[in-house]
C-alpha cells in the first residue's frame, strides 16, 4: 500500500470533492465536522461524525499516522461490513463512501445501510468510478487488456466496476427520493501525475488481489501480467501520456 506522502495528490482530489459537497448542498449540514477527513484507503466506508470514522483494516495504519501526525487525538477508527453497519439507526449527520460501492456486493443494501445510520436532515454523499469510461493517449494495447481483465476479475469478485453511472439508480432502488447526480473527472498528465498512476497499477498488475484473483481464475498468466505491468510503466514513461478517469457522484438527502 502507498504511503501517506504518495498519496497526496490523490487525497487532495478527494479533498476537494468532498469538501463542495457540503458547499453545494442546498442546506446546511448540522454537524460540527462536516470537513473531509485526510485519509487513504484503497476501498473504505467514510462514516464520519464529530471526528469518528470507519475504514478497511489495511488502511487504519496509515489513517491513525496522519492523524498522529498532525496532533488529533479526536478521531476514532474502526471496521465494519458496509451491508450491515453496526451503529443505531439515526447516528451520522453526514455518510460518505468514496469508491466503495463498486466493491460491495449489494450496493443497494449499503445504500440503505447508510441511510439508516444517517440523521434525518442529514447527508448520503458517494463517489464511485465508471471503469468503462477511461480513457487515455497515447493508444497502449496492453491498457486495453488491463481494462478488459479488470472487469473481468471485479464482477466475478461480485463487483461493478462501472459503478459510477448505476449510482442514480442504486439510491432510488435504496429509498432515496432527494437526488443530486454529478459527474466529475480525474486527469493525469503532469510527469508527477503519471509515475505515481501509472506506478501504481504497474505494482498493482503483479502484487494485489486482482492479479492473484487474475492467476487463480485463469483469467492472465505471469507473464501476461508482466506484459500489463509495463504497458503501464510504458504509458507513465510517455511525454504526452494522459489519462482521464470518470466519476459519478451522489448527494442524497434523507
Amino acid at each position: 500500500m502507498a504511503g501517506v506522502q504518495t498519496v497526496t495528490g490523490a487525497l487532495w482530489r478527494r479533498v476537494q470533492w468532498w469538501g463542495s459537497t457540503c458547499a453545494k448542498s442546498a442546506k446546511p449540514v448540522k454537524s460540527r465536522n462536516a470537513t473531509a477527513m485526510r485519509e487513504y484507503s484503497r476501498a473504505g466506508c467514510g462514516i464520519r461524525r464529530r471526528g469518528r470514522g470507519s475504514a478497511g483494516e489495511e488502511a487504519l495504519g496509515v489513517a491513525r499516522a496522519e492523524a498522529r501526525r498532525r496532533g488529533r487525538s479526536d478521531i476514532g477508527f474502526s471496521v465494519a461490513d458496509a451491508h450491515a453497519l453496526p451503529f443505531p439507526d439515526d447516528t451520522f449527520d453526514v455518510v460518505h463512501a468514496h469508491q466503495v460501492l463498486q466493491h460491495v456486493g449489494d450496493p443497494v443494501l449499503a445504500l440503505r445501510e447508510m441511510r439508516r445510520v444517517c440523521r434525518p436532515g442529514g447527508i448520503v454523499a458517494v463517489r464511485d468510478s465508471d471503469y468503462a469510461a477511461f480513457t487515455w493517449f497515447p493508444e497502449i494495447p496492453e491498457l486495453d487488456e488491463w481494462l478488459d481483465l479488470y472487469r473481468r476479475v471485479a464482477r466475478a469478485c461480485g463487483g461493478e466496476p462501472d459503478a459510477g453511472r448505476r449510482l442514480l439508480s442504486w439510491a432510488h432502488t435504496a429509498g432515496f427520493t432527494d437526488v443530486s447526480a454529478t459527474s466529475s473527472t480525474w486527469c493525469f498528465a503532469t510527469p508527477e501525475d503519471r509515475a505515481w498512476w501509472g506506478g501504481m497499477w504497474a505494482e498493482r498488475v503483479l502484487k494485489s488481489d486482482m492479479a492473484r484473483l487474475a492467476l487463480a481464475s485463469g483469467g492472465a498468466t505471469e507473464g501476461d501480467l508482466r506484459r500489463l505491468s509495463e504497458g503501464w510503466r510504458a504509458w507513465a514513461g510517455e511525454r504526452d501520456g494522459w489519462l482521464s478517469l470518470l466519476h459519478g457522484e451522489l448527494i442524497c438527502r434523507v
